[in-house]
């Protein structure tokens, strides 16, 4: 062979599919860019999801002691017993028939008829909470944010009793970031509601 060898010239670095290196980065960084905000709006739309199904739970634990008390003909309540860190619900039954109070609960004569339980074992990122400052749905000022999630009166017990009525009050649920919910228990009828704040409304909504 006369002469020095044709040197061919060097070629874009490229993978066996024929992109090159920078485009796969540029095409790697677009897919990041364009996922984030998707991954975003589904961490928002679990801690929904979460905080939700907390509510619904804790109206589940609700209307069981509400039909306890109406098949077996004895006053039956959910006890929402506090921690130092959580709240726990426990089903009590009212032993000897002059209702249900704190003092025959603690002396085993209302006994429990169900292990108390956290809300954060039934739905874990749902706790009872209030996120941040609300309107109120019981009281007529306001709430604020941190304040006390369980609102049955000083006993902290929803309690039903065999004619089909209730302890009125309401039990607020958050979940792992501001999503709020209400679970709200009507005196004369003993009916169980389900409720979500709207922050962009203002409003509290029936789920």
């Amino acid at each position: 062979m006369s002469g020095s060898q044709a040197r061919t010239p060097p070629r874009a670095l490229a993978s066996p599919a024929g992109f090159s290196v920078v485009e796969l980065l540029v095409t790697t960084a677009l897919v990041v860019v364009i996922a984030v905000p998707a991954i975003a709006r589904l961490d928002a739309g679990l801690g929904r999801v979460r905080a939700e199904a907390g509510a619904r739970q804790v109206a589940a634990r609700l209307a069981a002691a509400r039909a306890h008390a109406l098949s077996s003909g004895r006053s039956t309540a959910v006890r929402f017993e506090r921690s130092a860190d959580t709240i726990r619900m426990a089903q009590v039954l009212d032993g000897n028939g002059n209702g249900l109070r704190t003092v025959d609960v603690m002396s085993g004569v209302d006994r429990r008829v169900r292990r108390p339980v956290r809300l954060e074992e039934l739905v874990p990122g749902a706790r009872f909470g209030i996120a941040a400052d609300l309107p109120a749905i019981d009281e007529e000022s306001g709430l604020a944010a941190g304040s006390k999630p369980i609102r049955f009166g000083d006993s902290d017990m929803a309690s039903f009793s065999a004619r089909g009525t209730a302890t009125p009050g309401t039990a607020y649920v958050r979940g792992p970031d501001s999503e709020q919910y209400a679970v709200r228990v009507l005196g004369a009828t003993g009916r169980i509601r389900v409720l979500r704040f709207d922050r962009m409304r203002g409003l509290w909504l029936t789920r």
